[in-house]
């Protein structure tokens, strides 16, 4: 039985993903740690801001480790500003009735 999801959802399905998981979507993937801190995934790089401002920026075909931070390199430039301008302005609230809260506003 297939029912179309809640109006009130943030985001996009994941079903084309579970069909095929080879497939880009194009999609940046934030994950938040402690507070102020983001790392944005995209499929080839990743982006980090920490609560301090400091700013990381990784390719990951060429350093999985994550050892040569291409911040403050010229020539990627591009890739860091692309993803810093995909930096959530606020982190959500981690209690669903403080979400309602807010929406409500």
């Amino acid at each position: 039985m297939h029912t179309s999801p809640p109006a009130d959802l943030d985001g996009e399905s994941l079903v084309p993903l579970l069909k095929n998981p080879a497939t880009s979507t194009g999609r940046v993937v934030a994950t938040f740690f402690d507070p102020g801190n983001v790392s944005l995934r995209s499929d080839r790089h990743r982006y980090i801001r920490y609560a301090d401002g400091s700013e990381e920026l990784y390719n990951l075909e060429e350093d999985p480790n994550e050892w040569d931070n291409l911040a403050d390199q010229p020539d990627f430039q591009s890739i860091f500003q692309a993803h810093a301008a995909k930096l959530p302005e606020t982190n959500a609230p981690l209690d669903p009735k403080e979400r309602k809260k807010k929406k409500s506003k």
